[in-house]
């Protein structure tokens, strides 16, 4: 699905949505100095199909760009697919667990925003 962007200095959200106009997921970078924090929501009739991903790799690609350090998810400890989405991003990745939540932590440091891989269009 094509993706739209919302971009200011400290803020910025990405729409996913599908070839019938309607919103299927949504995507938030916020930018702390160094860090940054990425927040994602997708439609439950399409998660599993790429669009969370992409969403996650333009943010992180985005947040390499504007100068962050590292990027932060915080999900349930038992979302395999952001997990396993952070994972994919290549980056030297932690976690902190807080009872059933636990915050992924990614180092770009090690990459810029090129670096991270943004890949094709996820199917529809």
């Amino acid at each position: 699905p094509p993706v739209r962007m919302s971009f200011d200095a400290h803020l910025t959200t990405l729409v996913a949505v599908s070839g019938t106009g309607l919103v299927i997921g949504t995507g938030t970078l916020a930018f702390d100095g160094a860090e940054a924090e990425i927040a994602v929501l997708v439609e439950d009739s399409v998660q599993r199909r790429g669009v969370g991903t992409a969403l996650v790799k333009r943010l992180a690609a985005a947040a390499a760009s504007g100068g962050a350090e590292v990027v932060h998810s915080h999900t349930y400890a038992d979302n395999a697919g952001m997990i396993g989405t952070f994972e994919r991003l290549g980056l030297p990745l932690y976690r902190a667990a807080d009872g059933p939540v636990i915050t992924l932590t990614g180092d770009l440091r090690v990459a810029s925003g090129a670096d991270i891989a943004v890949g094709a269009t996820p199917p529809r």
